[in-house]
């Protein structure tokens, strides 16, 4: 699931991850975690390298458009998946500020848009759409209309 946000956004996501490593390269069930930080007080949850990859090239991303335009304010799209939606959800404070920008609320309102548009898709289903392709013809169409006017 898509999601955009701020550079404010990306450094709290950011400040408040640290990485979760298994102890040897080949992690196997059961085996013990490194936590490399103590989740306190800025690091709140551990997370996987993959996420924290995510961010941070979203975070790289953010700083480059801030640099080279001179403006703030950006948003970038960064795609998670569920469980990573879940994981940023347990880190989102509402009380978070930076500056005047309500970070944590902000993210915390982006996560749970995102996970019931993921509980909505999954009710839904895809829709169909008429597509350009040679199948579709609006004559079909205007015959179907036709026959609902005469009942």
């Amino acid at each position: 699931m898509i999601i955009s946000l701020t550079k404010n956004e990306l450094c709290y996501i950011d400040d408040s991850l640290t990485l979760l490593q298994p102890r040897y390269k080949e992690f196997e069930e059961g085996q013990q975690k490194i936590i490399y930080r103590v989740l306190a007080p800025s690091a709140s949850t551990a997370a996987p390298v993959e996420l924290l990859d995510i961010v941070g090239a979203a975070l790289i991303e953010a700083h480059d458009i801030e640099k080279t335009t001179n403006s703030s304010g950006h948003v970038i799209p960064i795609d998670l998946s569920e469980e990573y939606l879940w994981l940023i959800r347990e880190i989102a404070n509402t009380s978070i500020v930076f500056g005047e920008e309500f970070v944590g609320y902000n993210i915390k309102i982006k996560i749970h848009q995102a996970l019931r548009q993921i509980r909505r898709d999954e009710v839904i289903g895809p829709i169909d759409t008429v597509s350009d392709d040679a199948s579709y013809s609006e004559d079909r169409l205007d015959a179907f209309k036709i026959l609902e006017m005469d009942d």
